[in-house]
């Protein structure tokens, strides 16, 4: 009996690169009761006496009742950003934004695969993973206002499906990884205000659908590369307060969609 039981157990369980999984409303319930602080109880109806499904802040699918989005941004939340949510792994856009989530961001976020946009601005998240790079379905990525350490995670460079990325004001260092040219189809790029040196990178001019580049307020030297002459789309292109040198491109001038530009 107690050997039947065991695999019964193990058949109702659901793995992922090792990793147990949890239903997604034990899943909800964890990162509810990671949370140490809610001030306005906007998670105060999260219980298992109604169907997940029902809680504000979720959105189920029409067709399976699977969690897609969940967004929390705004709450005034606190506490550590519980790694069960890799359990929701049908996610497909999740927000915690503006909020006081602290400590590292959970690996487990790699398992949400179907992930297209994610938004963790404005919080006091410390170390990112290094396990991003199989979200490879996402098109926008806010990593802003945060206190991470240490060089922009060259991981960032495998999601070439992104479209926006923006780390400004992350206490970012180092230099601008050159993984970032591989992001194609990237239109929004900002580091702003970290403490990026070295140069710029000429693979970046292969971003041909770059519409808005901001390295406002770092330490980069050198000059701005030839190769970004290709930056046909830019129409936003911040340099401003680093410590390049030498005058401004000829070919800068020959964007035909720019409207704002500052080197420094």
């Amino acid at each position: 009996m107690k050997i039947f039981l065991f695999f019964v157990l193990l058949h109702n369980l659901n793995f992922i690169n090792g990793i147990t999984l949890l239903s997604e409303e034990k899943a909800l319930l964890s990162i509810k009761s990671a949370i140490t602080y809610d001030p306005f109880n906007s998670l105060s109806s999260w219980k298992n006496t109604t169907h997940h499904c029902s809680w504000p802040f979720i959105t189920c699918s029409s067709s399976s009742s699977a969690v897609i989005s969940l967004d929390i941004s705004n709450l005034n939340l606190a506490g550590i950003l519980s790694p069960d949510i890799g359990s929701l792994i049908h996610l497909q856009n999740l927000s915690v934004a503006s909020n006081s989530f602290y400590g590292a961001i959970p690996s487990s976020l790699s398992l949400l695969t179907q992930l297209r946009y994610l938004n963790l601005s404005y919080n006091d998240f410390t170390t990112f993973p290094s396990t991003f790079s199989s979200l490879k379905n996402l098109t926008i990525l806010d990593l802003s206002y945060n206190h991470f350490s240490g060089r922009i995670p060259l991981e960032l460079g495998n999601l070439t499906n992104l479209i926006y990325l923006s780390g400004g004001f992350c206490n970012f260092s180092g230099e601008i990884p050159m993984e970032l040219g591989k992001l194609k189809k990237l239109e929004f790029l900002s580091f702003d205000v970290n403490t990026l040196s070295g140069g710029l990178p000429f693979e970046l001019g292969s971003m041909k659908s770059l519409k808005y580049m901001d390295f406002f307020n770092n330490m980069l030297s050198g000059v701005i590369p030839e190769s970004y002459s290709i930056l046909q789309n830019i129409t936003y292109f911040n340099l401003g307060e680093n410590k390049l040198h030498g005058s401004i491109p000829d070919f800068i001038g020959d964007f035909p969609e720019l409207e704002f530009l500052s080197q420094s």
